[in-house]
């Protein structure tokens, strides 16, 4: 999966390198959706509380985690994970995916 996105992409790959593109449309049109797979996100992620992607060029737009540590807000990125976090990521979202078509 890659953390970054130039565009926005209507559909999911089979490979879930587009995570961030897809994410980007889904998240727009039905964000309550979400909420099953972020239940699932903070099973793995410590403190986490939402997904966003942040406008970090003119085009690209990085996917963020917003985490939160006793009381202060941490967001991370896709990089900061660690390689157990973002192994999980794609198992959270299969687990999540066998429920209704996302939108």
């Amino acid at each position: 999966m890659k953390g970054e996105s130039e565009r926005e992409d209507p559909k999911l790959s089979w490979t879930l390198t587009n995570f961030s593109s897809w994410y980007s449309t889904s998240a727009r049109n039905a964000p309550a959706y979400w909420a099953p797979y972020f239940d699932d996100l903070r099973a793995v992620i410590d403190g986490f509380e939402d997904l966003q992607l942040a406008q970090v060029g003119e085009t690209t737009r990085s996917l963020r985690l917003e985490t939160r540590v006793e009381f202060s807000a941490v967001p991370l990125t896709w990089r900061e994970l660690s390689e157990g976090q973002r192994a999980w990521w794609p198992v959270c979202l299969l687990h999540w995916a066998v429920g209704p078509t996302p939108p």
